[in-house]
C-alpha cells in the first residue's frame, strides 16, 4: 500500500516541486507536505517547542529572525497556499535546529540587541547625498517612449535611504544639486568622483 510520502513523490514535477492538491486536497507545495511528513515543525510549532526549552515565550516571527541572525540565511521554507492572491510561505525547523537555537539563545539575544541599536542609530542619523530615479517620456523618434535617470537629492534619516544612494556633503553635495532634474540616458549618469573633480 502506498504511503502519503510515496504519493507526494509521485506527484512531483521534474524539478521535485509542484502542488500537492491531487494528494492532500490543499494548494500547498509538494515540498511543504514532505517537510511536514519528515517530522519537521512549522515556525509556530518550533517556537512553541523552543519556548518550552527556554521557559520563555518565543513567537514564530522571532524564531525565524533568530535563525537568520545566527546563520545569515532564512530557514527552510516552502509554499503554503494562496494568500491575498500570492503564494504564502511556511518556515520549517528540524529538532536539531531547535536544539541549536536553544543552546545559542544567549548569542541570539546579544545579536538582537545589537541590531536594535543599529536600527535606532539609523533612525536618528541624518545623512545627505544624491540618488537617481527612473523616469520616462514619449519624446523619442516618432513619439517612442524613452527611459532615463534623473538626479535627486536626499536629506533625511539613514533608516529610509533611497535605492542607489551615494552619500556626500558640503561642496560635493552643492555640486550635485546643480544637476538636480537633469535627464541621463543609458549609463551616462555622473558618479561621486565626477562631482569631486569639479571642485
Amino acid at each position: 500500500m502506498k504511503t502519503i510520502v510515496d504519493m507526494l513523490k509521485m506527484s512531483q514535477n521534474s524539478n521535485g516541486g509542484g502542488l500537492s492538491v491531487s494528494v492532500t486536497g490543499k494548494y500547498t507545495s509538494v515540498r511543504h507536505e514532505l517537510a511536514k511528513e519528515s517530522g519537521k515543525l512549522t515556525a509556530g510549532g518550533a517556537a512553541k517547542k523552543l519556548s518550552e526549552k527556554l521557559t520563555e515565550k518565543v513567537s514564530a516571527k522571532e524564531i525565524v529572525s533568530a535563525w537568520t541572525l545566527l546563520t545569515g540565511r532564512e530557514p527552510e521554507w516552502h509554499h503554503a497556499g494562496f494568500y491575498s492572491g500570492t503564494m504564502g510561505r511556511t518556515f520549517f525547523f528540524s529538532s536539531e535546529q531547535i536544539s541549536e537555537l536553544a543552546e545559542r539563545w544567549p548569542e541570539v539575544a546579544i545579536k538582537i540587541k545589537e541590531r536594535q541599536s543599529e536600527i535606532k542609530r539609523k533612525a536618528e542619523n541624518i545623512v545627505t547625498g544624491f540618488f537617481f530615479t527612473w523616469e520616462k517620456d514619449y519624446s523619442g523618434s516618432y513619439g517612442k517612449k524613452r527611459n532615463y535617470k534623473v538626479l535627486r537629492i536626499y536629506e533625511g534619516y539613514e533608516a529610509t535611504l533611497p535605492n542607489n544612494f551615494t552619500q556626500c556633503a558640503g561642496k560635493i553635495l552643492e555640486s550635485a544639486r546643480e544637476k538636480v532634474g537633469k535627464k541621463y540616458f543609458g549609463w551616462d549618469e555622473p558618479k561621486l568622483s565626477e562631482f569631486e573633480k569639479r571642485l
